[in-house]
């Protein structure tokens, strides 16, 4: 078999000056170059990085091993042997990362949260009758029956980050009826601070009305040290 002229594989003069300096110094340091399958024609005036994207997509789909081939150049060299000189391109990158995707593992989730969940820690917080268990099987209720983030409840740690505007305080929650609920002041959709009132109706799974009563007796000592009802 003949080995193919490079000029065969772009007609581009910035290209094949590209290519012709990089072989001489592959030949230089000793290296053996292979020459590209006959049947592997490349369109005339395409680009030094299309031409190797279009290299990994095909050593991607025939060899199912890109995430190997991809990383490291392994066996690229043999049909790309500029492999290190474009694979910084932006669309070589691209390639990659897409590659990597679409060989990469499965994505493993978490499961979403759901009402047994929630019974377990209501069920926790009854059998222990302590305050902090108490405190977040309330944290996690509300914002589950409420439709909002959990994050909005309580206080970040980092004092450089706490906004008073954002912390529901103890004259933002009320009983009415058979109904509970508070103000919540600020959320991600709120950039004004309007604030939003979120009003509990009874459940038969973890009833954040009757969590709230609960809270609301128990942490009065913890209340009187400070001003936010969840803390």
């Amino acid at each position: 078999m003949s080995q193919p002229s490079v000029e065969n594989y772009s007609t581009d003069p910035a290209d094949l000056e590209a290519i012709r300096a990089h072989r001489d110094k592959e030949v230089a340091a000793g290296h053996r170059l292979e020459a590209l399958p006959e049947d592997f024609h490349l369109l005339p005036g395409m680009k030094v990085p299309p031409i190797l994207n279009s290299v990994e997509v095909l050593n991607s789909i025939l060899l199912a091993i890109a995430d190997i081939i991809l990383k490291t150049g392994i066996d690229l060299h043999d049909l790309y042997a500029y492999f290190d000189d474009s694979r910084s391109f932006p669309l070589v990158q691209a390639t990659i990362c897409g590659s990597k995707k679409v060989r990469g593992d499965p994505i493993h989730c978490k499961p979403p949260l759901r009402t047994s969940h929630i019974q377990s820690l209501v069920d926790k917080a009854t059998h222990t009758r302590k305050y902090d268990d108490l405190l977040f099987a309330t944290i996690i209720t509300c914002p589950f029956y409420g439709c909002h983030c959990t994050g909005e409840l309580v206080m970040p740690n980092c004092k450089a980050l706490c906004d008073w505007r954002k912390i529901i305080k103890h004259s933002m929650l009320r009983f009415d009826g058979g109904c509970a609920g508070y103000h919540l002041p600020y959320h991600k959709a709120d950039p004004f601070h309007r604030g939003t009132e979120i009003l509990f109706t009874a459940q038969e799974v973890g009833n954040p009305v009757q969590l709230l009563q609960n809270y609301a007796t128990v942490g009065q000592v913890t209340w009187c040290q400070s001003c936010t009802v969840f803390a």
